[in-house]
């Protein structure tokens, strides 16, 4: 739960500051503050960006000929709608658009230790859909990149001895980062690895932690089952389950043999498996006594007579 609750992948800072600002320097150090707080904060390398929204309009094809000329073009001769194409987003100014803009964003680059690609400008006045969909595309490619440095950091640690353990939990990690990631392909192979690594080594399993082993192997198998669902593979989830079923079935009268063995007193009324079936046996009488009562003539009177009292009390 720490990567979807505590450590976000991107931190996203929206600044309401324009590069003629009359206050530049002092707007400059209290981004650079918020950057820093922000990343002390969260102190899991979580990337932060820093969007500009500046009081100024979108720019319309009119305030470019040359590229309305152009993509009037390229839309002709690759049989394109307007709709069709579209133009990457460049979040920072370039020295031949604007001279003070491409100063100012070099020094908030440097002063919040962002690079280029974390930094972002939308002008606030006019139509602000197509500035959406760009800056949502660039958030998940940054977040992209920090679940790929969160996975590169897991691979290359070394496991001691090769722990199952620890294999198992690296192997979940792996997992899980790659969902996160929308790796989805990846994270299934690397579950399965994690459930055969478990399934593999239940010699191993510390009587202690036996409780626990188990618990992380029906979560491994429900993510399975729950990943082959999604890649339209039913009949694998199928199988899946029923070979877990196959495999642990045993589980609760290997707990209770094994805890006879290590000193618990083998009376019939501390199997669980004896009060489980005395539920269900209890379930099923209580269901026959009602089928039982349903058919009896008492009750069939006793219906038609409610039956009766409400239709007068409507006519009423």
């Amino acid at each position: 739960m720490k990567y979807i609750d505590r450590v976000p992948a991107l931190i996203v800072l929206f600044l309401d500051l324009d590069w003629d600002h009359a206050s530049w320097i002092e707007k400059k150090t209290e981004a650079e503050s918020k950057c820093a707080s922000l990343r002390a904060s969260v102190g899991q390398s979580s990337r932060v960006a820093v969007v500009l929204l500046q009081q100024r309009s979108v720019p319309t094809s009119s305030d470019d000929p040359l590229a309305t000329e152009r993509a009037h073009e390229l839309c002709q001769i690759c049989h394109l709608t307007p709709r069709q194409l579209f133009v990457t987003f460049r979040s920072v100014p370039t020295s031949s658009d604007d001279p003070l803009a491409t100063e100012r964003a070099h020094e908030l680059c440097q002063i919040c230790h962002l690079t280029p690609r974390q930094l972002f400008v939308v002008p606030i006045l006019g139509d602000l859909s197509g500035y959406v969909s760009k800056l949502e595309s660039a958030f998940h490619e940054l977040a992209q990149g920090f679940y790929q440095q969160k996975l590169k950091a897991i691979r290359a640690r070394s496991i001691p001895n090769n722990s199952p353990a620890l294999v198992v939990r690296q192997l979940f990690k792996l997992a899980f980062l790659s969902e996160l990631r929308q790796d989805t392909h990846t994270a299934y192979r690397n579950y399965r690895l994690a459930y055969e690594q478990c399934k593999d080594h239940v010699e191993s399993w510390d009587p202690y932690d036996i409780f626990e082993w188990r618990s992380v192997v029906g979560l491994l198998n429900y993510k399975i089952c729950e990943l082959c669902f999604l890649h339209n593979m039913a009949v694998e989830a199928i199988n899946q389950m029923r070979r877990h079923q196959a495999v642990f079935f045993s589980g609760p009268a290997g707990l209770f043999e094994q805890a006879v063995v290590n000193g618990l007193t083998a009376l019939a009324t501390l199997n669980p498996g004896t009060h489980l079936d005395l539920a269900a046996s209890l379930y099923s009488a209580v269901n026959k006594s009602i089928l039982a009562l349903k058919k009896s003539e008492s009750f069939i009177r006793l219906t038609k007579g409610l039956n009766n009292l409400n239709g007068s009390q409507r006519t009423l």
